[in-house]
């Protein structure tokens, strides 16, 4: 792995030129790379660098104020092997008149308080349409409704993604709705804030295949996850994260009744809860 910084690029550029054995180590056994603003801003110095780094598979951007998406490109062309793409506090800008590149290899995109303007997200998601892990931290929220906007846009390029993870702020429950629609019937694992009773039952309706699911309460009422528990046969793993008690299905309380304190409360499920929960969710049922 190599963490590049300023003083030490062109001291890595030289040894790469001059030293054998350091380019062949360099070249068979660097997998990662992770480049911080304050430290490894020499750009001229990338290309001498990655293309001794043919085998690189995640890349990791850290503390750039001003990311641009051309910058992104320009580094990806030289590591075709990249899978994983992980920016964290930067801040996504875009170049205006550039072309799309397609890297079809990066199947997994990382974000954490990085900010997007809504050409900027749409210019990344574009170049990298082969999507099947996507994890959407939080970030500073600077600009109103880019958030939201971006995850339409994510919808309408990347159509394979199967594990979901979105912690955006100001996300709308219509916006969520429709990543469920989209992506509901192949995702595995999903993660979400729940904004309404809507998204709950949308989950039970498309996302049927979930393997693992957290729902996290953001404070909206009457949320009865009980469809969920009775359609989602493959769940092995159930979180609702700052869950009301008032608001857990009965057959959910007690199961955990040893571990519930507090008002709220994490709730996580494992395969033989949620085997046991379904199948008094069916003997009620037929009560009924």
């Amino acid at each position: 792995m190599f963490n590049i910084h300023r003083t030490q690029i062109k001291q890595l550029e030289q040894g790469l030129l001059n030293n054998y054995y350091l380019r062949q180590v360099a070249n068979e056994y660097t997998q990662v790379v992770t480049l911080k603003c304050r430290q490894g801003g020499n750009e001229h110095y990338w290309k001498s660098i990655f293309i001794h780094l043919p085998n690189t598979q995640q890349l990791y951007f850290r503390d750039y104020m001003s990311l641009s998406v051309t910058k992104i490109h320009h580094i990806l062309s030289f590591v075709p092997k990249v899978n994983l793409l992980d920016i964290q506090y930067c801040d996504l800008i875009t170049n205006a008149g550039n072309t799309i590149e397609i890297f079809n290899n990066i199947t997994e995109l990382n974000l954490l308080w990085t900010d997007f303007s809504l050409d900027a997200i749409k210019q990344l998601f574009q170049s990298i349409p082969q999507l099947v892990t996507v994890n959407l931290g939080a970030n500073h929220n600077r600009k109103p409704l880019e958030n939201d906007l971006a995850l339409q846009v994510m919808s309408e390029v990347c159509p394979n993604i199967e594990r979901l993870s979105i912690s955006l702020q100001q996300v709308s429950e219509n916006t969520l709705c429709r990543l469920l629609t989209v992506y509901g019937y192949q995702l595995a694992l999903l993660s979400i804030r729940c904004e309404g009773t809507q998204v709950i039952k949308r989950i039970s309706q498309c996302a049927k295949r979930l393997q693992h699911l957290i729902i996290r309460h953001s404070g909206c009422n009457k949320n009865d996850v009980t469809d969920i528990l009775r359609e989602c046969e493959s769940l092995s793993h159930f979180a609702m994260v700052s869950w009301p008690i008032q608001e857990v299905p009965s057959v959910v309380l007690d199961r955990m009744r040893d571990q519930v304190e507090g008002i709220r409360k994490t709730f996580a499920l494992d395969r033989n809860d949620l085997e046991e929960i379904r199948r008094l969710c069916l003997y009620q049922e037929q009560e009924i």
